[in-house]
């Protein structure tokens, strides 16, 4: 009988959890990963570092709470953003602890518990098998390479050119990729005459990034790298950024105009009833004060139902904006994903919505990459299906005042800024390397 490896049992593993126990479990590996990055780079930036027994306990929040008064830890706002965090967040918990992929602690308070939850090497190992890694920097990387925080650097002394990166004092970080055998940057006086130090790319520094620069993109494909010889076509075209970029603004100013007349038509509505024509016998100076109320009053009346109209008329401009946004969006997504030019998708036809606000007719975009397909598959899903609405008064007043035209519509224009910022700088071209490795 053939043996089954560590990679298919975690894959066998990932398989038998339901949709619910995934979501938890990436939402706690991408914590997990994130206290990891900030752990290594901890010597860039000047600080002692900290062993993981003490980095990788992770902030749930408190519970055992008589009052029950929401999320207050990092993975509790974190789930319930997913609409994974309710009554059924106990049974969750049971069913990854017993599977051996998460630990958890508790640390008394006067009122409750803080509850600090691990990941398991177990658990790292089944979320990867699950496709997680797809949107997240590679942690374990070839020997010779450089972690994500030296390559952003190098990016950066690259991008600087002849001139270089300026620094009073060169950190750490700085020095140990001056001191690499061989040597990426060499540290020299600022041509320009400010006094800093100039950092540069060695002839080994240019060579490196050249050679490297593929592998790297891989890597860490949140690094936004130009490409290592100036005359090749760019990884991502300016114009599909900048295409998207008008697409959100246009949204946002309309959204602004309505929360504006939003406050207006509120102040309006404080206005009461129409003041009564003063008797004949009033004292003159009365009667000539009631008369100014009376003519603001109905000044503020027209001014109320003129902002009524332009209300009716910016929200239909928001919808069709936001309808815009979303199908362009979501157009250059697949063709990035099929390997086409993007920028022949960026007069795609508007997608439409239903009387609910609600997306219709708009297939949700596959790239092929597991974990970034289940990312686009939630946001498309409340923008299709319907944002449930926030259960605590104060989750949806704080939404009435950030959503210009009601939560769905919310959804909707999240789906279209979230696959911006899935393709923004070629972030998706870079990617889509590791799915075609």
């Amino acid at each position: 009988m053939p043996k089954v490896s560590a990679v298919q049992k975690a894959a066998e593993l990932w398989q038998g959890l339901n949709e619910r126990q995934q979501t938890w479990l990436i939402v706690i590996y991408r914590a997990d990963q994130d206290a990891e990055g900030t752990a290594r780079g901890a010597f860039a930036r000047g600080e002692r570092s900290r062993p993981a027994s003490q980095w990788r306990w992770l902030d749930y929040g408190i519970v055992d709470d008589p009052l029950g008064s929401g999320p207050s830890g990092d993975l509790q706002f974190e789930l319930n953003q997913r609409k994974v965090w309710d009554q059924g967040a106990g049974s969750t918990m049971t069913v990854l602890i017993e599977r051996g992929l998460i630990l958890v602690k508790r640390e008394p308070l006067m009122i409750g518990c803080r509850m600090l939850i691990q990941l398991t090497r177990l658990g790292r190992a089944v979320t990867r098998a699950g496709g997680a890694d797809d949107t997240e920097p590679a942690r374990r990387r070839p020997p010779g390479m450089l972690s994500e925080t030296m390559w952003s650097m190098l990016v950066d002394v690259r991008r600087a050119g002849r001139r270089g990166v300026l620094r009073y004092a060169p950190s750490g970080a700085w020095q140990a990729l001056a001191e690499r055998d061989p040597a990426l940057v060499q540290f020299g006086r600022d041509p320009g005459g400010s006094g800093k130090t100039s950092i540069t790319l060695t002839d080994a520094g240019v060579a490196h990034y050249a050679d490297g620069w593929r592998e790297y993109a891989r890597l860490y494909p949140g690094v936004a790298a130009p490409h290592p010889d100036p005359q090749a076509e760019p990884v991502w075209p300016r114009e599909v950024d900048a295409r998207l970029g008008q697409l959100a603004e246009a949204v946002a100013a309309i959204g602004t105009d309505l929360r504006t007349l939003a406050t207006q038509l509120r102040e309006l509505e404080t206005l009461g009833e129409l003041p009564p024509v003063p008797d004949k016998g009033a004292v003159p100076e009365f009667a000539a004060a009631v008369k100014l109320r009376r003519e603001r009053h109905r000044r503020a009346e027209r001014q109320r139902q003129l902002a009524g109209e332009h209300r009716e008329q910016l929200l239909g401009l928001y919808r069709d904006a936001i309808a815009r946004y979303v199908a362009v969006a979501a157009a250059v997504v697949t063709a990035a994903a099929e390997g086409r030019d993007p920028r022949t998708v960026l007069d795609a036809v508007p997608a439409t919505l239903d009387e609910n606000d609600r997306l219709v007719g708009l297939n949700c975009p596959r790239t092929g990459l597991a974990g970034v397909d289940r990312e686009i598959a939630v946001v498309h899903r409340a923008a299709v299906k319907g944002a449930k609405p926030a259960r605590r008064r104060e989750d949806r007043e704080r939404e009435e005042r950030s959503a210009p035209a009601g939560r769905q519509l919310a959804a909707v224009n999240g789906f279209g800024a979230h696959l911006r910022a899935l393709v923004g700088k070629g972030q998706l071209a870079r990617l889509l390397l590791r799915r075609d490795a």
